[in-house]
């Protein structure tokens, strides 16, 4: 009954222009709370491309690139890179991880973080290049799944897994 009164109201023009401001106003803020909604935790990091296979020979190093794309709509700050792998048992160690822009590299401490004293300021479509060096343990198969980042302003932030959207393959013989 209230929605017909009101229509009725504002299809006969009976409706001062004070409500109709209110009503338009009204719809405008759901819009743009709904709308902001979808958009609050958006995907920053994605796996462009990288060593889809991978075979490291039983206790030797090899290194693995993969190439990830930031598409955050501001300048980041990455604080760490946690490399994620899957299978039963592991055999693979990682004995490295480096994250490389244009020419510069930097080793992550053994924690996966940005060592004291570096910084990664990442910018807006921006893509670049983790450096992972394996070494075989036993003879098997894993896969590198994704990536677990923490970046912005908070290094204490909760980190986001980031997982790829093919297998890679590290194949230990």
């Amino acid at each position: 009954m209230v929605l017909r009164t009101f229509a009725d109201r504002y299809l006969n023009g009976r409706f001062s222009s004070g409500w109709t401001g209110l009503v338009i106003l009204g719809i405008f803020i759901f819009s743009l709370a709904l709308s902001s909604c979808s958009v609050i935790n958006p995907d920053q990091f994605a796996i462009t491309g990288g060593d889809e296979q991978l075979l490291v020979l039983m206790r030797n190093d090899k290194d693995g690139f993969y190439r990830v794309s930031y598409t955050g709509r501001e300048p980041a700050e990455l604080h760490s890179l946690h490399v994620m792998m899957e299978g039963q048992i592991l055999h693979v160690d990682i004995v490295e991880v480096a994250v490389i822009q244009g020419e510069n590299e930097v080793i992550l401490a053994g924690n996966a973080t940005v060592p004291a004293g570096s910084q990664v300021i990442l910018e807006p479509e921006e893509e670049f290049t983790v450096r992972v060096t394996y070494h075989g343990q036993t003879l098997g198969g894993n896969y590198m799944y994704g990536f677990r980042i923490v970046h912005g302003d908070d290094p204490q932030a909760e980190p986001v897994d980031y997982p790829a959207e093919q297998d890679f393959v590290v194949v230990v013989e």
